[in-house]
């Protein structure tokens, strides 16, 4: 037999005289597979060096990284990263970007689609020359991408100038007596979206290797046994990056975005934007240092042979034939490609699967995205609430929801056929929840916007401009909202207020001498509706949410049985293919033009159009639940074909050459074939 390098009688004499492990089989090249008694076994012959360090630079003390659990820790870590900046940051800070830098929440949208799209573009090249080089180095190179495009993504903040929301930072207020001192900044750089484009593309580039080389490698150095319950701790983690994104972005709005310079703003204040650059500081270094710790682990560890021949001899039981070592990673030739593709998309339980299951990442990326912007409008709760919100509702529902459609697929072990109808009665379940929508507050009734002032004419729109504020020359470009007599006004100086004092117990601003109100005074802030719909809403979501993701277990399933062992891996990736061009690339573009359609006031500042102060909170709400009940009545009729349509024979044509008519075929089709290696990545790529 062949033994572990630790079991060699020579093991120790090479360890002394380098810090690379040589492992030398035999003289000739290439790999002789040999069957002894019914077990394959593989005769190496190739010469497997290990060694832990950067290049020949290979201290003892760094023999700690040729322990998997070591490598397990650093990976776990770069997914954490990873997860908090894409998943979780990247949704919490959309409208704190909006407000500051004046953009449409088409931009936004953009913005957040730019991730993927960068991923669909390059992780097919970087998993094929990955694959087949020095992992831990391609992964410790993404890492590093990963954390240049973070810096890259913050760096706005440090060249585009301080936060004043264009007036003067000695004046406190807008009163009207001094109205005519507010000017707005006009010198703000222009190209700071590109910035943030160019770096969610890099964090888009470093990301791209986690979860194919990542999990690639860990098949390599754990064993068959052990495999799936690691890669399970790694997509255990990838799901906890998100909500840990999510509650650190919601704290640091919290903290003013210029922290080192003073303001009479308050976080309930429309102006307000927190200090959403902290967390890609924070993440982006962190990725950087993590980054020098990949180059330390070697290419190859010394029983990495050993774990490869079990995964021969366990893929020979599984597959009931010898498999050759070439067999588990085989490759179709160029020219085979688009033929492959076409016999896959043939399998119309596959294709009818797919499409439901890319409409259904269509309405979830774009209300995922803009989530916390959503709260926050419909409920006027401020940004750092709404992102905890959000985190805390998303995360454990979708957490629950796949452990319940696994539960489904275990326990039932149902044919493809019924687990098909299993996966449209979930989808009729779920959609039931878009009920949501109608969940929310009542639109505020701003003077000017929603409602006509109370006293006075509005003789101009667009710059709130009324008869009992005309001598006050208001600016428009700050939104600072009062309440006086159950009627909110765009600032005080619109409302007429030409005093301000305050209050002595609360330091809360009261205004005095308002003209266009019944009442001469006016208090900060919206006026108060005690709208409590954040509830039931929740509640609402949370189900949603739950019922969504039960579907993405049966989804890979029935993926995995309709298609032919070795297309398996080529179908997961047209399966990807289609989720990001159908859903996840266009869904948060389209529910960020829904958000523009639905605006009623929009900042001009500088000759520009700016972003939105105000939403009519009503054609919100219709508008998602008409788009979203659409695209679900779409996916229905996908996942009702997927239903009627399924042909056992068809499902299992080239799937096992042996058997000879379709009762034997259903029989092989109720037996579990789904891989978890495979289930873990189709999951998470959702």
């Amino acid at each position: 037999r062949l033994l572990p390098l630790s079991e060699t009688p020579n093991s120790a004499s090479l360890r002394t005289r380098s810090e690379q492990v040589i492992m030398k089989r035999n003289s000739e090249s290439g790999s002789n597979l040999m069957k002894n008694e019914g077990i394959v076994h593989v005769k190496q012959t190739d010469e497997v060096a290990m060694g832990c360090g950067f290049g020949r630079c290979q201290p003892g003390c760094l023999r700690i990284f040729a322990h998997p659990i070591v490598f397990m820790i650093v990976l776990n870590s770069y997914c954490l990263v990873e997860g908090t900046i894409v998943s979780g940051l990247g949704s919490v800070v959309l409208s704190s970007l909006e407000t500051r830098y004046k953009f449409s929440s088409i931009q936004l949208g953009m913005l957040s689609s730019t991730f993927d799209l960068t991923v669909l573009v390059t992780v097919v090249f970087i998993s094929y020359f990955g694959g087949n080089s020095h992992k831990p180095r391609w992964l410790g190179a993404g890492v590093f991408i990963q954390g240049l495009g973070a810096l890259l993504f913050a760096s706005p903040q440090f060249i585009a100038g301080h936060y004043d929301i264009g007036k003067d930072a000695n004046l406190s207020f807008e009163a009207c007596q001094d109205a005519s001192d507010f000017s707005p900044d006009c010198d703000e750089s222009s190209n700071v979206y590109f910035v943030f484009i160019l770096g969610n593309i890099l964090v888009g580039i470093g990301a791209a290797p986690l979860f194919t080389i990542g999990t690639s490698y860990i098949d390599d150095i754990i064993h068959p046994k052990h495999a799936p319950i690691w890669i399970g701790i790694f997509y255990t983690v990838a799901v906890v990056g998100p909500a840990f994104g999510f509650g650190l972005g919601g704290a640091f709005l919290t903290v003013y975005v210029d922290p080192w310079r003073d303001t009479i703003l308050e976080e309930t204040d429309p102006g307000w934007v927190g200090a959403w650059w902290l967390g890609f500081v924070l993440c982006g270094g962190l990725s950087i240092l993590m980054s020098f710790l990949f180059f330390m682990f070697p290419e190859k560890y010394a029983n990495s042979e050993l774990i490869q021949r079990e995964r021969i001899k366990l893929a020979s039981v599984q597959r009931n034939k010898k498999v050759k070592k070439e067999d588990l990673n085989m490759r179709f030739h160029i020219r085979e490609l688009p033929s492959q593709i076409a016999d896959i998309l043939a399998r119309m339980p596959f294709l009818f699967v797919t499409l439901t299951f890319s409409l259904q990442a269509l309405i979830i990326s774009g209300l995922v995205a803009f989530s916390p912007k959503y709260i926050e409008t419909q409920f006027g709760l401020t940004a750092s609430v709404g992102s905890l919100l959000s985190g805390a509702v998303a995360i454990p529902s979708a957490g629950v929801g796949i452990m319940l459609g696994a539960f489904l697929v275990y326990c039932k072990k149902p044919t493809t056929k019924r687990l098909s109808l299993y996966f449209f009665v979930l989808n009729v379940i779920a959609s039931f929840f878009l009920a949501a929508f109608f969940l929310r507050c009542p639109t505020q009734d701003i003077a000017g916007i929603t409602v006509s002032y109370p006293n006075s004419t509005l003789f101009d729109d667009q710059f709130l401009n009324a008869t009992c504020n005309r001598n006050c020359s208001c600016d428009s470009t700050v939104f600072e909202p009062v309440c006086s007599d159950g009627i909110t006004y765009f600032s005080p100086c619109r409302a007429g207020c030409d005093k301000y004092f305050f209050n002595g117990d609360t330091d809360d601003p009261k205004f005095e001498n308002c003209t266009c109100g019944s009442s001469a005074t006016a208090e900060e802030g919206y006026c108060d509706d005690n709208c409590i719909m954040i509830v039931p809403y929740l509640m609402v979501i949370a189900g949603a949410l739950v019922t969504n993701m039960a579907t993405q277990i049966p989804n890979v399933v029935i993926t995995l049985r309709c298609i032919a062992d070795e297309q398996r891996s080529l179908a997961l990736g047209v399966q990807s293919v289609f989720v990001r061009a159908i859903g996840t690339i266009p869904g948060p573009i389209i529910v960020g033009a829904l958000f523009d359609a639905s605006c009623v006031y929009w900042q001009e500042e500088c000759g520009d159009r700016g972003n939105c102060w105000v939403y009519d909170s009503e054609k919100l709400s219709l508008r998602m639940f008409s788009v979203t009940v659409s695209v679900r009545v779409v996916s229905l009729v996908f996942a009702f074909c997927a239903w009627i349509f399924f042909d056992v024979t068809l499902c299992n044509r080239g799937r096992v050459a042996s058997m000879e008519n379709e009762e034997e075929m259903k029989e092989a089709d109720k037996r579990p074939r789904a891989d978890s290696v495979e289930i873990a990545n189709a999951v998470f790529e959702y």
